[in-house]
């Protein structure tokens, strides 16, 4: 192998739009290297083990993926985290306005960097479930026959907003709630199950593949291990609790009106979220067309 990427089994390319194809390519990359590490499936526990534990996995393991519209999760043993800072800014910070200064030694630009890793879920939201939640949404979206089918027209047909964008595409908009407020939601419900502090934990968004990653902020080499424990023996309660737990926020109906997301439900700290707590709705997750909605 000399880096390059598999071609793939399917059958004819996909035609994306330019911008969205390399946005695309960059979060498969990402992912990867996530996973490149090793990575852990349900299927694999299932495979290694014998009853009671098996009977867990094959089980309620299942139910709970299904119930919590995921298409899977997976134990990322070895997630690695790169920081890295080449320089600092100036003035305004939006695209293209801010001055960027960078650090220099001997008239070369100097990056500092440093590369960890830790432990780490991967989260990836079914397909179907994603596409049909954006039509009920109100979305002109094209009859889809299978999971494949639904990923695709997505693709062609969204355009995801960066960070600090005020004007965007609403279907980009609302996919990118969706997978940011799963995300926020995962998190706040698995710092308790893995007794974890909240602001220990941080999201990875790849949001053109349906998916998240919660990893756990490194302590120097060690490892503690909670988010491998709950994948081990409590993933289903876990997901139960994202699904069945409150949904309310204390300070409502003031969130509610204020945009659905506050530091009462959804919101994180600054090290957690890399999105600024932006594109967050817990009426992406709940309510008469919730992404979670259970009908009850």
């Amino acid at each position: 192998m000399r880096g390059e990427v598999d071609a793939g089994h399917g059958g004819a390319e996909i035609v994306l739009p330019d911008n969205t194809r390399d946005k695309v390519h960059e979060e498969a990359l990402s992912l990867a290297s996530a996973v490149n590490g090793g990575r852990i499936r349900v299927n694999d526990m299932v495979a290694g083990t014998t009853p009671p534990l098996r009977t867990l996995y094959e089980g309620a393991y299942g139910n709970s993926m299904r119930q919590a519209q995921l298409e899977g999760v997976e134990l990322l043993a070895n997630f690695p985290v790169a920081t890295l800072a080449f320089g600092y800014t100036r003035g305004d910070l939006s695209p293209g306005a801010a001055r960027l200064v960078p650090f220099r030694e001997r008239g070369r630009i100097r990056a500092y960097g440093s590369l960890s890793r830790t432990e780490a879920l991967l989260f990836r939201l079914d397909p179907l479930s994603v596409y049909r939640h954006l039509a009920s949404r109100g979305h002109a979206l094209p009859d889809v026959k299978d999971a494949r089918a639904a990923r695709i027209a997505l693709l062609q047909t969204m355009e995801l907003p960066y960070p600090t964008q005020e004007r965007f595409q609403p279907l980009g908009g609302d996919l990118l709630r969706l997978v940011h407020s799963y995300a926020h939601r995962a998190i706040r419900r698995l710092a308790s199950f893995a007794g974890i502090e909240r602001d220990g934990l941080a999201e990875y968004l790849v949001p053109h593949h349906l998916s998240f990653v919660v990893y756990a902020a490194s302590r120097g080499d060690f490892v503690l291990g909670g988010l491998q424990s709950v994948f081990e023996s409590s993933l289903h309660r876990f997901l139960a609790d994202v699904v069945e737990g409150e949904s309310r926020c204390a300070l409502d109906p003031g969130c509610r009106s204020g945009g659905g997301a506050c530091m009462g439900c959804l919101h994180l700290g600054e090290p957690s979220c890399r999105w600024f707590n932006r594109f967050l709705d817990r009426s992406e997750l709940f309510g008469a067309h919730g992404f979670l909605n259970t009908g009850t």
